[in-house]
């Protein structure tokens, strides 16, 4: 990544001195010379070019890693950054001054640099120029707005300042709201909210930050939020080819939760990174299995990566079933094909152990998917923590039920823990469903038998210490109406290379639709992962109805986080994805369900 810096010197004309004197407080971080910061990152980006402008409060995000790196990193370039001391709209100030962010957007259009997306940050100074008049304010933000023009979308951070000039605060960022209600190209980050909430320190001043470490923080806040109010996906080609199918449509029995493989209780067994294991299955499924539903769990894993269950082919798939964080245990439900010998090959792409729990196999005679519009069936944030959480199945249209389709959510942990779901009235087994860390929200899908009663019990190892959501998505009964199709796993979307036709990210609140499977199938069985969230964050899919109260995966921002989901299907085999946050999306398809 290029960085080009440039050689500043700033004049100050003696029409600033009485502004600098009464407005702007301690001089910002060493970093800047004579005030200044102004440099170019020249790399593109798949998010595409952006300017980054403001007074001194900016000239801290300077500091490295610095507000434009952090852009950098979320897909944007080139990038052209530049503030300073004493910069002001300029709606004050003689023509060409150097203190004139309008001066520098039209320096910079003569240059031949005018992006698409703007980021300011401005208003400790005009407001020595304005005090707390709401109109006048209004006036310098919008010189700015109307030099940039309305086809530029514009980010603009309120301001902070001292407790007794709270009232020109007040002015600056009521002017700012009131113009982000009348112009759809402007957007407004409520810093003072966002200090307040994450701690950052600010100086004596309430302006500028207290040191480096906090202007570091400020930049991955505001390339979170730049990122997430500005990144869409675009349409930029064609559907991916369907994969293949594998053998013919098959029904579903559930299984007693088993664990067929735990490399923690064999010495040695540990995988290696790129390593494989093969998994025997054909004692544990019934005669004539041609795929099974397992939980894929990554248990303390060397750095970062994924699982890729398959059919043990020779040639590992383009897909992912499970992925991780170093150190992290993280598990998946996987619908995938066996070999003809009943054989299940799990491969990780770094050093880890595995854990590998069968909850069903798909044979040729056994019960069909019924599909429900998503049902919560418990959330313990209302409803308290039991040791054992039971889940009353509503069975009125498949009285004949044998198992569910849940997803599993757990929140606001206090400590690490894992999930297990399984037919009440038994002892519980040594499965796990869902696993998760202190203070993250995981979601996780689970093919469950019912008990004797029609009913499932989720237990916690920490269930005084977690949240536990249950959503039903569908019911397996010999009454359902559909089949099941085993498909050769194959990538659909990635929209961090356009497989699917859609990148580079999917914004916040898009929605975007995409082929996963033929268009004889009603619903499809696949992995959902999102890839890099701008914040915190999560993904739901549907068959592009009205948008279901639930979600489907879950991730903290820059994380990684993968969930099988099954669901039903618009026409022609599409299903359409919904973002609460900016992300990169990768669909994985395993099969599809069909009359």
């Amino acid at each position: 990544m290029t960085r080009l810096r440039l050689l500043v010197v700033a004049v100050f004309v003696g029409l600033m001195v009485g502004v600098l004197a009464t407005s702007v407080g301690p001089t910002p971080p060493a970093t800047a010379a004579n005030g200044i910061e102004a440099f170019e990152l020249a790399t593109p980006g798949p998010l595409g070019p952006i300017s980054v402008i403001g007074d001194s409060v900016l000239v801290g995000a300077a500091i490295e890693p610095s507000l434009p790196a952090n852009l950098a990193a979320a897909g944007w370039g080139p990038i052209r950054f530049r503030a300073g001391l004493g910069y002001t709209a300029g709606n004050f100030q003689p023509a060409g001054s150097q203190f004139s962010v309008v001066n520098w957007i039209r320096t910079w259009r003569a240059q031949g640099w005018d992006p698409e997306h703007v980021v300011v940050n401005l208003g400790n100074n005009d407001v020595g120029f304005c005090n707390a008049d709401l109109a006048c304010n209004a006036r310098t933000i919008r010189y700015v707005l109307d030099e940039l023009g309305p086809d530029v979308r514009v980010w603009w951070s309120k301001i902070t300042r001292l407790y007794t000039l709270q009232a020109e605060a007040d002015a600056y960022n009521g002017a700012l709201d009131q113009i982000a209600a009348e112009r759809s190209n402007l957007v407004v980050w409520d810093w003072p909210a966002a200090q307040a909430a994450s701690g950052i320190a600010v100086s004596w001043d309430a302006i500028h930050l207290r040191d480096a470490a906090a202007y570091r923080q400020r930049s991955v806040l505001m390339a979170a939020d730049i990122t997430n109010r500005f990144a869409v996906a675009a349409r930029t080609g064609t559907d991916a080819a369907l994969p293949a199918a594998a053998g013919t449509a098959v029904e579903y029995q559930p299984l007693a939760p088993l664990r067929v493989l735990d490399t923690r209780d064999a010495p040695g067994a540990r995988l290696a990174a790129g390593g494989q294991v093969v998994i025997d299955l054909s004692t544990h499924v019934p005669a004539g299995t041609t795929a099974v539903a397992v939980n894929l769990t990554s248990v303390a894993p060397s750095t970062g990566g994924f699982l890729t269950g398959h059919p043990c082919r020779s040639t590992l798939p383009t897909v992912s079933s499970a992925n991780f964080a170093a150190g992290t245990d993280r598990g998946a439900l996987a619908v995938l094909p066996v070999d003809a010998q009943g054989r299940l090959c799990v491969f990780s792409s770094a050093a880890a152990d595995l854990v590998v729990d069968l909850q069903g196999a798909f044979v040729p005679d056994g019960s069909r998917l019924e599909p429900r519009v998503p049902v919560r069936l418990a959330d313990t944030r209302t409803s308290g923590r039991p040791d054992l959480l039971r889940l009353d199945v509503p069975l009125d249209t498949q009285p004949d039920a044998t198992g569910v389709v849940l997803n599993l959510t757990a929140t606001g942990s206090r400590r690490a823990g894992f999930v297990t779901a399984f037919p009440c009235g038994g002892a519980v087994p040594t499965v796990s469903n869902l696993n998760f860390g202190s203070g993250e929200t995981v979601a996780g899908a689970a093919y469950v038998p019912l008990g004797e009663g029609g009913d499932v019990c989720l237990f916690s190892n920490v269930s005084a210490d977690v949240d536990l959501v249950a959503d039903l998505t569908g019911v397996f009964a010999p009454s359902g109406r559909l089949a099941f199709q085993p498909a050769e796993p194959t990538r659909v979307l990635d929209t961090r290379d356009g497989t699917g036709g859609w990148t580079p990210v999917v914004g916040a609140g898009q929605v975007i639709d995409v082929r996963v499977a033929p268009s004889t199938a009603a619903a499809v069985t696949g992995t959902l992962t999102m890839v890099a969230p701008a914040r915190d964050g999560f993904l739901t899919v549907d068959e592009c109805g009205a948008p279901p109260p639930t979600s489907n995966v879950n991730a903290p921002r820059a994380g990684v986080l993968a969930n099988a989901v099954t669901t039903g299907l618009a026409a022609d085999g599409r299903l359409c994805v919904r973002a609460s946050s900016a992300t990169q999306v990768v669909f994985d398809t395993t099969g599809w369900w069909i009359p």
